[in-house]
This record gives structure tokens, C-alpha cells and sequence, in this order.
């Protein structure tokens, strides 16, 4: 099993990784590494008024003063002598990204810094720098002084979750959203790094498992009943009964690791295996508790995962909508696509992160949100435009 470490693709797997620039302003840091271009005459002695420029232009005739396009100052002809070159371009490329490696070594520098006056203009610049810091930062990562660790882990942790937001936003708005891969996604907002593929593996072998005890079993509920058995029962996914608000009860990773989770993350463990298997199942979007619905030979079968794997029947649902003071809504038991599943997920976080006052974090889940929202209203508007068409 993975051990749970703080922290991107599997392009992104394995390191201490990225993340673009902040808005925030930064610092003047103009002395760190600033370069000038200057020029410097030679003054010449008082009154001596022959070898100055100007006054050697007085013995020129007249009719010279007149500028022609060969002349130096012409309109629309620059002087040669002021047209780079590459090679001056190179130079002074290569003069830039000396002077900022120099100025990232020297706020990385300041890392070891214990004033807080010193650290926050130092890490708002840092992350203004984005990928320029970054070479450094994965050294101090693993720097010997415990407080430069911290912070440039803290600095590398913190590019890797807007890298995630970002992905996340732009996952939110595909046409087609897949449950699996939007909650692995999702995973890395706890652990930018996450190597999924641990992960992956222990989800193919539960459903290598349930097949090699179903392959033959004639096509019925029972059959399809063998899932629950094996991941409730045997493996022992169940609800998080003492702290379930927990994110790690949330993130699909660590719900993995413990077998420990809230209804919605049982139920998708669930229906992952049984999707490798070949078994029909799906997710009954409940209010405040997400079943997993089975079938199999024509019939079906609503199971309570939370509960380790209960069935549960119709009234029983209507009741727990009555305890509830819920009116009964036909949506609540109709099966949910994944688009639906995904989004009430995401909130779940966001709600578990406004419960422990991680309100920026909340926030960043907030705008992933809100495109979800978008996403399912125009999918709305343009289902509504081709009943109309048809």
C-alpha cells in the first residue's frame, strides 16, 4: 500500500512539482541582480574647446548641418552603430538569466529567515517567480534546516494545488465527464504528486478477484451480489462513522488505503470494481446518503455500502425521507450519471474544508463549482432546444 505523504499526471508522477506565478505583486527586489546599460565620456579640460565634440562641429561648413537620409540623425534611418545585433541580443539574454538565477538564490537564501516580515515578501515573490523558482525550491526541499524544508515544500505544495484547480476547472467542463477519473483528479488536490497507479492496480485486482468467483455463475442478481460480498464483507469497506467529514473521506485514494469513507466514495469504489467486472450497478443520488442500486437477471437490488453493504428497499428509503422531513422526489431514485456524481462530490470537499476553516481552499472549489453549474445548464438549454426542434 502507499504511504500517505503531503504533497501531479502520470506525466506528473513522482517529485516535488510546479506551479504558474500568483497575482500577488511581489516585492521591489531591484537590487538583486539589476543591469544597466551606460555610457561615459571623457571631460576635457576648461576652455579647451577643439576636441569637443561640439565645438570640432562648429568647423564644419554649413551647408553639412543639413541632415540627408545618409546622415546619422536622419528620420527613418538609425545610426548602424545603434542596430543589435544577435550577438547583442545573446548577451544580454544570457546577462537576464544570470541576474535572476541570482535573485532566486538569494530569496531562497532568505528562506532560513524565522521573521515572518522577512518570509511573506519572500514567498509572495517566489510565486510570482513560478517557474524560474522552481530548480532551486526542489533543492530546498530537501535542505538540512528543518524551517527552509518546510517552506519550500509549503511554496512547491502550493503550485502543485492551483496546477490541480486548474485541471479540475478545465475537467469541469468537458461535455463528457468519467467519475473515476474527475475523483482521482480530485485525490491530488491532497496530494499534487499522487502516482495513481498503485491505486489503479488495487482496483483491477478486487475485480480480477470478483471474476474469478463469478465466471461461472449464470448471469443473475446473486452474481452480481458477489461484489458486495467481496469489497463490503470481506475487504471491509465501510462508512467513517467517527470523523465523517474527514477529506480522507472524500479523497478516493485514501479511501482506498483505509476502507474507511463517506457513502458517495464507498458506492464509487463499489461501482469501479464492478465496472472491470462486467457487473451492472450504478449510484442512487439520495439526499445526504448515496446508495449503490445492483442488477442482475432483469432484477435489482439497492445496497447501503455505508452500512456494510445492507440492503435496503424502497420503503426503507421513503422512510429515511420522512425521518428527514425530505418530500419524496422522483430524481432521488433514478440512477445518477457521473457528471452529477462528480459535482456532489467536489462539494463535499468544499464542505469539508469550510468545516475546518480552510476557507482559500473552499474558495478554489467554489470556482470549480460554479463551471460545473454552467456546464449542466447548458447542457439543460440545449437538450430543452432539441426537444423543442424535434
Amino acid at each position: 500500500m502507499v504511504a500517505r505523504g503531503d504533497g501531479l499526471h502520470p506525466g506528473d508522477f513522482g517529485g516535488w512539482a510546479p506551479a504558474p506565478v500568483s497575482d500577488d505583486p511581489g516585492v521591489p527586489w531591484g537590487a538583486l541582480g539589476s543591469t544597466f546599460d551606460t555610457q561615459a565620456g571623457e571631460p576635457t579640460a576648461p576652455g579647451s574647446s577643439a576636441t569637443h565634440p561640439i565645438h570640432a562641429r562648429r568647423t564644419t561648413p554649413s551647408s553639412s548641418l543639413n541632415p540627408t537620409p545618409q546622415d546619422h540623425g536622419a528620420a527613418g534611418a538609425p545610426a548602424p552603430c545603434d542596430a543589435p545585433t544577435p550577438q547583442g541580443r545573446g548577451q544580454r539574454a544570457a546577462a537576464e538569466r544570470s541576474a535572476l538565477r541570482r535573485r532566486v538564490a538569494t530569496l531562497v537564501g532568505l528562506l532560513e529567515d524565522p521573521s515572518p516580515s522577512v518570509w511573506n515578501p519572500v514567498r509572495r515573490e517566489l510565486e510570482r517567480l513560478g517557474r524560474a523558482a522552481l530548480p532551486k525550491l526542489r533543492r530546498a526541499a530537501n535542505h538540512p534546516l528543518p524551517l527552509v524544508r518546510s517552506r519550500a515544500r509549503a511554496l512547491l505544495f502550493a503550485r502543485g494545488r492551483r496546477q490541480v484547480l486548474r485541471r479540475l476547472t478545465c475537467f469541469a467542463a468537458q461535455p463528457e465527464i468519467d467519475l473515476e477519473r474527475g475523483l482521482f483528479l480530485l485525490a491530488r488536490l491532497e496530494r499534487p504528486e499522487l502516482d495513481l497507479r498503485p491505486f489503479l492496480m488495487q482496483l483491477d485486482a478486487y475485480a480480477a478477484e470478483v471474476l474469478r468467483r463469478i465466471e461461472d455463475t449464470p448471469p443473475t442478481l446473486e452474481r452480481s451480489l458477489a461484489l458486495v460480498d467481496f469489497l463490503a464483507r470481506e475487504q471491509g469497506f465501510t462508512g467513517d462513522r467517527e470523523d465523517y467529514h474527514h477529506p480522507d473521506n472524500v479523497h478516493l485514494h485514501r479511501v482506498l488505503e483505509k476502507r474507511r469513507g463517506m457513502p458517495l466514495s464507498l458506492a464509487a469504489v463499489h461501482q469501479f470494481v464492478g465496472r472491470r467486472a462486467g457487473i451492472r450497478s450504478a449510484l442512487v443520488p439520495l439526499p445526504g446518503h448515496v446508495l449503490l442500486r445492483v442488477r442482475g437477471g432483469g432484477k435489482s437490488a439497492l445496497i447501503d455500502v455505508f452500512h456494510g453493504g445492507e440492503k435496503k428497499s424502497e420503503r426503507d428509503l421513503l422512510e429515511y425521507l420522512a425521518s428527514h422531513n425530505l418530500p419524496f422526489q422522483p430524481s432521488w431514485f433514478r440512477d445518477a450519471d457521473d457528471a452529477t456524481m462528480f459535482q456532489r462530490q467536489v462539494n463535499n470537499l468544499r464542505n469539508s474544508y469550510a468545516r475546518r476553516g480552510l476557507m482559500r481552499e473552499a474558495r478554489g472549489l467554489s470556482t470549480v463549482l460554479a463551471v460545473l453549474d454552467r456546464r449542466a445548464g447548458q447542457l439543460a438549454a440545449d437538450a430543452g432546444a432539441a426537444g423543442v426542434s424535434a
